[in-house]
């Protein structure tokens, strides 16, 4: 039985991350979300946009713990890291979410 969540929405995003309380533990001030889900088109993944500067550590880390709740694939951008090219066009329809 998988207890996973499927997400449909950047609120359902939210909601899973008050919940666990992920951008508290990792001390991420707030956490980007791009791409077809942040513009509720249907897509297959969530890319999510890290700007806090964090170590590529922690951002797996972040991401294996939110891959054990929901139920969608994930993508981890990390500000210090991006494609300047690439970070233009997530900018386009970036959405945050607060912990």
């Amino acid at each position: 039985m998988n207890s996973r969540q499927r997400l449909v929405c950047v609120e359902d995003l939210q909601t899973v991350l008050k919940q666990q309380k992920l951008l508290e533990q990792f001390a991420f001030s707030r956490l980007g979300v791009f791409g077809s889900f942040a513009r509720n088109e249907s897509g297959h993944d969530i890319d999510l946009f890290i700007e806090d500067d964090v170590s590529l550590e922690t951002a797996l880390r972040f991401k294996q713990c939110l891959e054990q709740v929901v139920d969608n694939p994930l993508d981890v951008m990390l500000k210090k890291w991006a494609n300047p090219i690439v970070l233009h066009r997530a900018m386009k329809d970036m959405r945050y979410v607060e912990g």
